[in-house]
């Protein structure tokens, strides 16, 4: 929140999430598993992704609308 003559300025956060594929034994993560993100009663394909040493990001707000 910036504050300048008497004016205060909001700025919306964008909220993000994080998925891996990890091993139970280490937490390493584990490349190369094929992830997908389904909405739970519309059934329409959210997200995608190979993963790989890397977590994958997708923004929430991309969850509300395709759910």
């Amino acid at each position: 929140m910036d504050v300048a003559d008497d004016t205060i300025v909001m700025k919306d956060e964008h909220k993000k999430a994080y998925f891996s594929k990890v091993d139970a034994t280490n937490s390493n993560e584990l490349p190369g598993a094929h992830l997908t993100i389904t909405g739970e009663s519309s059934g329409r394909l959210i997200a995608e992704w190979d993963s790989t040493t890397d977590k994958y990001e997708i923004p929430v707000l991309e969850f509300i609308a395709n759910a």
